[in-house]
């Protein structure tokens, strides 16, 4: 999040980081920002932008907590280039479900229509 930069970011490009909305981030930094951990403010050369970083305690909590993906790695029993393949393969699928809607027609190839087989 906003302690992987060396400077304080735009939250939309933090959402676009995180894969989520920024309907769904805005709670998120809100409530990071209420326990200390997180600053947002707006930019001076446009009001409408909000720039978020990380507090001295958020950064401290951000380097306690940066062994944790390597934990569950381990937990896993996958190796690191195990794991970056499942990332990769993950991304593409959500990338994938979120480019197009699911297609309710779709049908495996040579299957008949619904309501045409004889």
């Amino acid at each position: 999040m906003a302690g992987e930069h060396d400077r304080p970011v735009h939250a939309l490009e933090e959402a676009a980081d995180v894969r989520l909305d920024y309907g769904t981030l805005t709670p998120l930094i809100k409530r990071l920002e209420t326990h200390g951990l997180l600053k947002r403010q707006r930019r001076a050369d446009d009001e409408r932008a909000v720039e978020v970083a990380l507090t001295p305690e958020g950064a401290a909590l951000r380097r306690r907590i940066s062994n944790v993906p390597v934990a569950i790695g381990d937990a896993m029993g996958l190796t690191p280039e195990e794991i970056r393949t499942a990332q990769d393969l993950l991304r593409r699928l959500t990338a994938n479900a979120t480019r197009r809607p699911a297609d309710a027609t779709r049908r495996p190839a040579g299957a008949e229509p619904s309501g045409t087989a004889s």
